[in-house]
């Protein structure tokens, strides 16, 4: 069974232009690392190294970060939510696709965040924390600002109903708390006395 998003509600393009941008820093410091290690190889090496290894350090770096921004339009592809009467749903992956459900009556807060680059580019990061899990259950990247916070109030308006449900008229009834009763006297011939 093939795991798709179609139908599925697809994040902001925008989040593409973010991933590319993430790709390439990330491409840069892998290219100063390999290529600081190379330097560092090459100077503690024999002379016979006629190739550079400084150079296939910063050509590795930039091939993966090539790769990287070449994936981006697969991730996009990939990845998907959907708002569900019962549950959540949220689809990422490239290689290993994963989907994932978290029940709508579980979710207990909903928080949004956007680093400086998402900022500039309006979008926002949904993460969905459950009770009884440490850590966001599902983390949405890349919806525009105002998506995300439309999601986080319907995503709280269920949280609510079901709160609800449970504290109010028609929920599970809440026990009354035990009344303590004084226990009957013991008479000294050991017969307890029900006079009260």
């Amino acid at each position: 069974m093939a795991l798709s998003v179609e139908g599925w509600t697809h994040l902001e393009p925008k989040v593409k232009t973010l991933w590319l941008v993430q790709a390439g820093i990330s491409g840069v410091i892998m290219t100063v690392i390999f290529g600081v290690v190379g330097t560092v190889i090459q100077s503690n090496a024999d002379e016979s190294l006629t190739v550079p290894v400084a150079l296939i350090g910063i050509a590795v770096g930039l091939l993966l970060g090539v790769i990287k921004a070449i994936l981006t339009g697969v991730k996009y592809a990939h990845t998907g939510y959907q708002v569900g009467d019962d549950d959540l749903a949220y689809a990422s992956g490239i290689f290993w696709r994963t989907q994932r459900f978290v029940p709508r009556a579980r979710i207990q807060h909903v928080d949004l965040t956007a680093g400086p680059i998402a900022r500039k580019l309006d979008l926002v990061e949904v993460s969905i924390s459950v009770g009884g899990q440490p850590g966001a259950a599902i983390t949405i990247p890349g919806l525009a600002a105002d998506d995300g916070e439309r999601l986080r109030q319907t995503l709280l308006k269920t949280a609510a109903k079901h709160d609800e449900m449970d504290d109010g008229p028609g929920g599970s009834p809440v026990p009354e708390p035990p009344v303590y009763q004084e226990p009957p006297e013991v008479s000294e011939a050991g017969e307890t006395d029900e006079r009260a």
